[in-house]
């Protein structure tokens, strides 16, 4: 998997949630906070098991700066760990690896991090 591009100042802070996991499925639901300051265009979650994206999650829509969107697992889903990429309107994009979704409930995309 690529890493991000150089020259892209856009970062990642996940504030941390834990929930109480149950045993049979996990609960990966999250919400993805735009404050990066330029409009998403796209955003793909895959797990991290896997070498290549899935469908854009926003599918026709976009995500404006200061905008929210609310991601949904499947129930039957026992995955925690993902890799997320969002893509922006000036054509950069960012990827972060190996979010745990079983205890991350709240990702925002900021200016000026790092991103892993």
């Amino acid at each position: 998997m690529s890493t991000l591009r150089r020259g892209l100042f856009i970062g990642i802070a996940a504030a941390m949630c834990l929930w109480a996991v149950p045993a049979m499925s996990a609960q990966q639901d999250f919400h993805l906070h735009n404050d990066s300051g330029k409009e998403m265009k796209a955003l793909y979650v895959s797990p991290t098991s896997e070498d290549h994206w899935g469908e854009d999650i926003l599918g026709q829509d976009t995500l404006a700066e200061g905008g929210t969107v609310e991601v949904h697992f499947d129930r039957e889903e026992t995955e925690c760990n993902w890799d997320v990429k969002a893509e922006f309107e000036d054509g950069s994009d960012l990827e972060v690896h190996n979010v745990n979704f079983c205890e991350v409930s709240e990702v925002t995309i900021t200016p000026g991090g790092g991103g892993e």
